[in-house]
């Protein structure tokens, strides 16, 4: 079970490969549980995380507040035709913001 990380650090497929590898060799008994912990601990889990991202950009969305929160609802009743996507853009808000908004929340909740 030598498995070299993706190159993003992340290779689900393969852990998944080698967890059903080791979970048929404990069932037949030629590999211990101290062996399995430690293939899991130290090839297995290193499959299953990503590297951290090399730069992260600052928001650009607006944070929802109990005006813009107002302004949504009304819009959306103006436009009942208008999807959650066109009032988020509309808004400059992503459509978790929009549905919030339509669901009663003021943003400080």
């Amino acid at each position: 079970m030598d498995s070299k990380p993706h190159k993003y650090g992340s290779n689900v497929p393969e852990a998944r490969m080698m967890l059903q590898d080791i979970s048929f060799c404990l069932k037949i008994g030629v590999m211990s549980i101290d062996s399995a912990v430690s293939v899991i601990t130290n090839q297995v889990l290193p499959l299953m995380t990503r590297k951290p991202p090399v730069r992260k950009t600052a928001a650009r969305n607006r944070k929802l507040t109990k005006v813009l929160a107002e302004q949504i609802r009304q819009y959306a009743a103006e436009n009942p035709d208008a999807s959650y996507q066109h009032i988020g853009n509309v808004f400059r808000v992503n459509v978790g913001r929009v549905s919030e908004a339509m669901n009663g929340s003021d943003g400080d909740d």
